[in-house]
């Protein structure tokens, strides 16, 4: 019956897309009746074949509202007794179509359509990051219901231009229900007692908490045997998500596009196929917004070498002083003053961690007066950087920034006598915010302006897009759950005692967040071993390698076994640094106090500890062949 029922809604849908459309074709069907019938029988006062064109209009109109001639005879054209049946049911509905009607008409076949749905996904408010859901999941052919309270949404308009570029077939892939999202009536009606999975994307945090905890009300599916990652909650206040974290599959579409902007156009790249390890590498920020600051984090996060370099980072903003003390206090691991006592672990001599793991500096300055003689200063001091990443909240400004510092840089290379060459030599990546520039015909949620050869390449990433295909593709879910499953394994074989076996769907968001890293740097770990790789050439969880370039990896890490090791086991420190750990002398860990005894350097490390190290940074070559 539901079938049948779904089957019947979808029916009323297309009559309801394409009614004018199918109102025409009647009508000329109708009016193709008319003249068959009038050729071979007399009528109201016209002989047999002789009506004119406007004889045949006249009598279909007038067929519309009942007023027509009647006609008879068992010769009577089937297209005329159609049109005689079905017509007067078209005129009704058009005046429905073009009164205050239409607009209930089309909340209720919303509706009735959004009932009709199964495993389908419900988008609960049209706020940027609701918009490009709905476009991404569209795009990926899911049925998608959107729930807004405003009539109609802000972003109404967009959303519909965003339509119009799709294909007929998943525009009728998409269902708008307007209520408060946050009521379990208007969940109902958007048939979330048997969707899939529910993204709630309002503008507020606790609005989002709240239509959260009615879609579990209604659907307990969604939170049954650990599954709670199907409600997806946008979550941006970091003071308050820790409790709330592991109730719901929290997200911030910032940290997302972030990580992900990083992963596509790192800023050590071409100073790790230069192979000169002399100097460190260098990226430069310009905005530290929101976006910018997770820009920095990502860049930390991953910027740990064999070498022993550490990552510069340079970071323009207009309150620059400001913002970069505010988030060295958020982030004390960066601050370039502290020591590891701050962290409770033993003195530099005795921890043989040298800190701070980057090194950070602040221009207070507007973008486009940076553009000039400080550009030049930074570039002397600190060297051309790697990636210049555009993080200003103006799409207009951004691309004007750009294009200045594209221009920049190609004076600072030539001053420095860089010759020109096929590789970029540096990115230039502007974040922007074009809601209406959706392209469903291609894949790419960013545009290459880099067709010109030369040592600057510019690219545009849609930072709404590239959230949004974060969050709803689960390539990276499963590449994070076999890691922690082979680490589980792992820790099998060692018997270590202290590892956390717990199944993934019931790991913290925690210990989530560290498997995702571990898959970021891989990455930088082939690119130092002399394999030229970004986060665009994984797919379908695989990094795609010859058999030469793996052979070539895994010679480097062979000869440099330990330095790879140290490596990770800064990477493992900064990330428990940054989820609030503190080192303790004790002879255990303690989880609930986030107390870690191997919060040290790795020379301070036992044996079976550095061990450990090495195995972990060897299970990188699954990464390459494939998990």
């Amino acid at each position: 019956m539901q079938f049948l029922l779904s089957i019947a809604m979808r029916f009323v849908r297309v009559v309801f897309n394409h009614f004018w459309l199918l109102a025409a074709l009647l009508f000329g069907s109708t009016a193709w009746g008319w003249h068959q019938y009038l050729s071979a029988h007399p009528f109201n006062n016209l002989a047999a074949n002789h009506h004119t064109v406007w004889d045949v209009i006249e009598y279909t109109i007038m067929m519309a509202p009942l007023r027509s001639p009647m006609v008879q005879g068992p010769d009577v054209p089937w297209l005329l007794n159609l049109g005689r049946v079905l017509l007067p049911f078209i005129f009704v509905g058009g005046i429905f179509k073009v009164t205050v009607l239409r607009t209930a008409t089309e909340k209720l076949v919303n509706q009735w359509f959004a009932r009709t749905f199964s495993q389908h996904l419900v988008i609960c408010g049209l706020s940027q990051a609701g918009f490009a859901l709905v476009c991404e999941l569209l795009k990926k052919e899911r049925w998608v219901v959107l729930v807004d309270n405003e009539s109609p949404p802000a972003r109404l308009p967009h959303l519909q231009q965003a339509l119009a570029a799709m294909p007929r077939a998943l525009q009728n892939r998409f269902a708008l229900i307007e209520g408060d999202a946050s009521s379990t009536e208007v969940l109902k009606m958007a048939g979330a007692q048997h969707a899939k999975e529910l993204y709630a994307v309002t503008e507020d945090d606790f609005i989002n908490l709240d239509i959260a905890a009615a879609a579990r009300l209604l659907n307990p599916a969604l939170q049954a045997d650990g599954k709670a990652s199907q409600i997806h909650v946008h979550f941006k206040d970091y003071v308050m998500r820790e409790p709330l974290k592991n109730s719901y599959r929290l997200f911030d579409s910032r940290t997302l596009a972030g990580r992900q902007i990083v992963n596509w156009y790192p800023a050590d790249a071409p100073w790790l196929a230069a192979r000169d390890f002399s100097k460190p590498p260098h990226a430069m920020l310009i905005g530290l917004g929101s976006l910018g600051e997770q820009v920095v984090l990502q860049l930390a996060r991953t910027a740990h070498y064999a070498c022993g370099q550490r990552m510069r980072i340079t970071i323009v903003d207009s309150k620059a002083y400001e913002a970069g003390k505010n988030l060295l206090q958020r982030y004390p691991m960066l601050d370039p003053s502290v020591t590891p006592s701050r962290f409770g672990m033993p003195g530099d001599e005795g921890n043989q961690l040298d800190f701070p793991l980057v090194e950070l500096q602040c221009v207070q300055s507007s973008a486009e007066a940076f553009c000039g003689d400080g550009f030049t200063i930074v570039c002397e001091q600190w060297d051309i950087p790697g990636a210049i990443y555009v993080c200003l909240g103006n799409d207009i400004e951004a691309d004007r920034v750009g294009k200045m510092l594209d221009i920049a840089l190609e004076r600072s290379f030539h001053a420095a006598g860089v010759v020109q060459t096929a590789t970029p030599q540096c990115t230039i990546v502007k974040a922007m915010r074009r809601l209406t520039q959706v392209n469903f015909a291609q894949n790419e949620n960013f545009m290459d302006n880099g067709a010109n050869p030369g040592n600057v390449r510019v690219v545009e990433v849609d930072v709404l897009r590239t959230a949004a295909a974060s969050v709803i593709t689960d390539e990276q879910e499963r590449l994070a759950e076999r890691i922690h499953n082979e680490y589980v394994a792992y820790s099998r074989e060692k018997d270590i005692k202290t590892a956390d076996r717990s199944p993934w769907h019931s790991l913290d968001d925690e210990a989530r967040q560290m498997n995702y890293n571990v898959i970021d740097h891989h990455l930088v770990r082939f690119r130092e071993m002399g394999i030229d790789v970004t986060a665009r050439d994984t797919k379908d969880g695989r990094l795609s390698l010859t058999a030469e370039q793996l052979g070539l990896a895994k010679q480097c890490f062979s000869e440099n076994c330990e330095a790879f090791a140290s490596a990770e086991h800064r990477r493992w420190i900064f990330d428990k640094l940054f989820f609030g750990w503190r080192f303790t002398s004790a002879t255990a860990n303690n989880k609930s106090a986030k107390l870690n005894r191997y919060l040290v350097g790795y020379e301070s490390l036992s044996e079976d500890v550095k061990e450990y190290d090495r195995d972990n940074v060897a299970r990188m070559f699954h990464f390459a062949q494939g998990l």
